[in-house]
């Protein structure tokens, strides 16, 4: 059996993308005002949750819900983490945060299918 085809392959790709977006929602305000990267907040959002996503979809065998069940994951886990913000000092809850949240996620879906889609290179 490939290695990749372990469930648990499946299971610990999105689990260590979400504690890494938990890492980052646990910095304080100051703490991030130190990295300075340059991007601004709402496309750093939309990147974690496309990511989150696309890491989720080996685990979605059901097609017909697959979109359902990840937007539903992602809103799940982006409340939490929004939640978490409000309680890191220097952070904030915010809406249009949650708003990249999900549309990232809904991005990430829709690379899967495309590149399910499109024919093989030859």
């Amino acid at each position: 059996m490939n290695l990749r085809n372990r469930p648990i392959f499946r299971v610990l790709l999105p689990l260590l993308t979400y504690l890494l977006i938990l890492y980052a929602s646990s910095r304080t305000g100051a703490a991030l005002e130190r990295i300075d990267l340059k991007i601004p907040d709402s496309i750093l959002h939309f990147l974690e949750y496309c990511l989150l996503s696309l890491s989720l979809q080996p685990l979605l065998r059901n097609r017909r819900f697959s979109l359902v069940i990840t937007l539903s994951l992602v809103a799940l886990l982006a409340g939490m983490d929004e939640g978490l913000q409000s309680l890191v000092p220097g952070r904030h809850c915010s809406i249009r945060d949650g708003s990249m949240d999900l549309l990232g996620g809904a991005t990430g879906w829709l690379l899967v299918r495309w590149w399910k889609k499109s024919p093989p290179a030859s």
